[in-house]
């Protein structure tokens, strides 16, 4: 999941995405899930999969993940 393919195609899609990635870390650290770095990874993978809408062409890491709220 590096820049190289990346979820936005446009500067306001990107800044979008860095804000609600950071909110996610913001939440993940202000809870006790924020140190395992399984967790982290499927709510990551969950957040692009919702941000870019397509569930089928990001990996599923968990197949009960938590819900962001």
């Amino acid at each position: 999941m590096g820049t190289r393919n990346a979820p936005w195609r446009t500067e306001e899609e990107k800044k979008r995405w860095d804000l609600g990635l950071t909110d996610l870390v913001k939440h993940l650290r202000a809870s006790k899930q924020g140190t395992d770095v399984n967790v982290i990874a499927a709510h990551i993978a969950q957040y692009r999969r919702d941000f870019v809408d397509q569930p089928d062409q990001i990996i599923n890491l968990n197949p009960n993940p938590i819900e962001f709220p």
